[in-house]
C-alpha cells in the first residue's frame, strides 16, 4: 500500500496524474461473513493507522489475524481522503471480487496450492467466485465509466461476487472523513514514505 501512496501522491503533485486513478482493494476491507472478519481498530487515530503501515499493529494480535484486511481497509480510506484533496481527478477504489484464475494459488506450498485451487473451483461452481475476466472488467469499468464516483470504494454488494456498490453502505466507517484523513496522514508519515529515494 505504501508504494501506491508514494507513487500516486507524487504523480498528483507533479500533475502527471490528471484524469483517473484506481486503487485495488478487497471486500476483506469491510469484512466477508464466514471468511474474513472486519478490521477492528480501537481509535482509528493517526497513530493506530501508523501501526498498520509499519506492521506493529499485527504483533499485538493473535496469529489468526491477517494483515491483508486492515491494509486493504487503510488503503481504501487513504484513497477516499486523497480524492477530496484532488477534486479534479477521479480517484476510486475497486475490488475485483472473488476472482478465480489468478496466480495467487501458486504462492503457497504445493499441497496448500492444490487445496486452494480445489476450494476455488467449488466456490465457482456454486456461484461464490467468478472468472478473472469478470474481475478485470470491474477495473476497466471503474476507469472508464464516469458513473463511478471519486472517493468511493466499490466492491460486491454481498459476499465476494455479483454487482458492485458503495462499500460505505455496508461499513459506515469507510465514509467517515476524519477516519479517512487519519489513514492518509499515517500513510504519508511512515518511515518508508519519508525516507524514499524518489525525487
Amino acid at each position: 500500500m505504501l508504494g501506491h501512496v508514494l507513487l500516486a501522491e507524487k504523480l498528483l503533485k507533479q500533475k502527471m496524474l490528471t484524469k483517473v486513478g484506481l486503487y485495488v482493494s478487497s471486500e476483506a476491507a469491510r469484512g466477508i461473513p464466514g471468511m474474513d472478519e472486519r478490521p477492528i481498530l480501537t481509535t482509528s487515530s493517526v497513530n493506530e493507522f501508523a501501526t498498520i503501515a509499519d506492521g506493529f499493529f499485527f504483533t499485538s494480535h493473535s496469529d489468526s489475524i491477517k494483515p491483508y484486511a486492515p491494509v486493504k481497509y487503510m488503503g481504501a480510506l487513504w484513497m477516499s481522503s486523497l480524492a477530496r484533496q484532488y477534486p479534479d481527478v477521479r480517484l476510486i477504489t475497486m475490488s475485483p471480487g472473488g476472482t478465480a484464475g489468478t496466480e495467487v494459488t501458486n504462492s503457497t506450498s504445493s499441497f496448500k496450492s492444490l487445496m486452494f485451487k480445489l476450494v476455488i473451483r467449488v466456490m465457482c461452481l456454486v456461484g461464490k467466485m467468478h472468472k478473472v475476466e469478470v474481475g478485470a472488467k470491474q477495473f476497466v469499468d471503474g476507469l472508464l465509466d464516469q458513473s463511478y464516483k471519486s472517493g468511493v470504494f466499490y466492491a460486491s454488494k454481498e459476499g465476494i461476487t455479483g454487482p458492485v456498490g458503495d462499500q460505505s453502505e455496508i461499513f459506515t466507517d469507510l465514509a467517515n472523513e476524519t477516519i479517512q484523513d487519519n489513514a492518509r496522514e499515517a500513510a504519508q508519515f511512515t518511515d518508508f514514505y519519508n525516507n524514499s529515494v524518489c525525487p
